[in-house]
């Protein structure tokens, strides 16, 4: 199994849509979408103008997968937040093993300190998967959210360079090409 990033194109917007509406996906989402084609599409090309937003699809022995994205990325306060989901049945089980090599883009590439994930206070999978890697809870930082009417507790977590580093999960490195990405750093400009 190999798993690499690649940016995502216009001409993804099909397939991330019918991830981002499987009920299975969607469930944890904190919002829910419309299944438009043309709004999906409308919603990338806006999302090529945004520095503190990114996103790539998950590729596994090549065939898209998933999507994995940072989103409030601060390089003055040195954080931000990510998400992922794999969308297609036959690759949930490869799930874990793949916010490590964010992470690592993250705080080796984009010079990050903290990594700050929410999670439904019901995603016992996500929560024991980012206990794992070492995150902490910041319960200062839960939050409910109000979804189709039902107030969802959204968990609060952190996970910090030093002890990313100093772990076992910090082997796991790929290329994660930003290209098109106008917030990108300028030590990434000089690469691509």
């Amino acid at each position: 199994m190999a798993i690499s990033f690649r940016e995502v194109k216009l001409s993804d917007a099909e397939i991330i849509l019918r991830w981002r509406t499987c009920p299975r996906v969607t469930k944890f989402m904190n919002t829910d979408i419309e299944n438009n084609v043309e709004n999906q599409k409308s919603w990338l090309k806006n999302c090529y103008t945004k520095n503190n937003y990114y996103h790539w699809i998950i590729e596994s022995d090549n065939k898209p997968i998933g999507l994995v994205y940072i989103k409030n990325y601060d390089p003055s306060k040195k954080n931000l937040g990510w998400g992922f989901y794999v969308g297609e049945e036959d690759h949930v089980g490869i799930g874990g093993f793949i916010p490590p090599y964010l992470y690592n883009f993250c705080f080796k590439s984009l010079g990050v300190n903290h990594i700050h994930s929410e999670a439904f206070s019901d995603n016992s999978n996500v929560l024991k998967l980012n206990s794992i890697h070492g995150y902490i809870f910041t319960p200062e930082n839960n939050r409910v959210l109000n979804k189709n009417g039902k107030d969802i507790l959204l968990i609060s977590m952190k996970l910090n360079k030093e002890d990313f580093i100093k772990s076992k999960f910090s082997r796991a490195k790929a290329n994660f090409p930003t290209v098109h990405w106008v917030g990108k750093p300028n030590n990434l400009k000089k690469k691509n």
